[in-house]
């Protein structure tokens, strides 16, 4: 098994607590988290921008915040607010960061500023606040890193934007060039589409870790049809919380294995349908307030 591109052991800083978290090379692992929940704190705790109480984080086998600046070089970042310099046009951006990072690649920063309309010869002062997002993000896939940490890259995005990003990534992804994404965000729209992992943190704590694939088919909603009205001494093994409407009966299930998917079908009296959970419904159900 290959080491992991970004390795979390026993991780306490701020709000988090005990996270541990595994992100193997060529993957895009989204960590979802409603505000507060402690994602910034984690991004900035693997770049070595926030140092940990407790615990380690490791990227591409080293602690950034003690790395060589070579290996730091391998690993790109946009923060929140798509930091820049001000006073510095994009074309200026491109050719400062063309000294630090040995993979910027010019002609993919132009392609990109063109595709998101970015004004190359605009201080980045006089951008607004989704085109130095949009700026931030060029810059980053341009360095062509090793690791991409995208912490709410979609904020202050329109639909188009986000589209576009989006299929920026997914050919990134393609291209044959490996790299790892790590994204961080409270905003679950079209995230489905790249995530391959899925991690959700909750008040400082990682719920769960794990391949969507995997998760979707650990919770499932189940839906059950009786000829009748639904028995008052329905008890139905491993749901989390049970709704009836007349003759139906819907209950989200975590699914423990093969036997009790088996026993789930088998409950007497019913017509016995499973259900297959989007993101949005899984992450609202492991974070509270979902429906069943």
């Amino acid at each position: 098994m290959a080491d992991p591109a970004i390795e979390v052991r026993g991780l306490d800083r701020g709000v988090l607590a005990g996270v541990d978290l595994r992100v193997a090379p060529g993957t895009v692992h989204a960590i979802l988290g409603p505000n507060g929940a402690g994602k910034t704190t984690l991004v900035r705790t693997v770049l070595g921008l926030y140092r940990p109480s407790r615990g380690t984080a490791l990227v591409l086998g080293r602690d950034l915040a003690t790395a060589p600046p070579a290996h730091r070089a391998r690993v790109g970042y946009v923060a929140q607010s798509g930091a820049l310099h001000g006073w510095m046009t994009l074309e200026e951006h491109g050719r400062y960061v063309a000294r630090l990072r040995p993979t910027w690649d010019p002609a993919l920063f132009g392609r990109l500023a063109a595709l998101f309309a970015l004004p190359l010869a605009a201080p980045a002062d006089d951008l607004s606040a989704s085109d130095r997002q949009k700026a931030a993000i060029a810059i980053a896939l341009a360095s062509r890193p090793e690791v991409l940490v995208l912490d709410e890259p979609l904020a202050g995005l329109d639909a188009p934007a986000r589209r576009t990003l989006l299929a920026e990534l997914i050919e990134r992804l393609t291209e044959g060039t490996p790299i790892t994404i790590l994204l961080a965000t409270a905003s679950l729209g079209g995230i489905e589409r790249i995530a391959d992992h899925v991690g959700i943190l909750d008040r400082g704590r990682l719920l769960v870790s794990a391949a969507l694939e995997d998760l979707q088919a650990r919770y499932q909603r189940l839906q059950l049809v009786f000829d009748g009205p639904v028995p008052r001494d329905l008890s139905i093994e491993g749901a989390r919380r049970l709704r009836v409407e007349g003759s139906v009966a819907t209950a989200t299930v975590e699914v423990a294995d093969g036997a009790h998917r088996r026993r789930l079908s088998e409950l007497p009296g019913a017509r016995v349908e499973f259900l297959p959970l989007g993101l949005e419904d899984l992450y609202l159900e492991l974070v509270g307030g979902g429906r069943p």
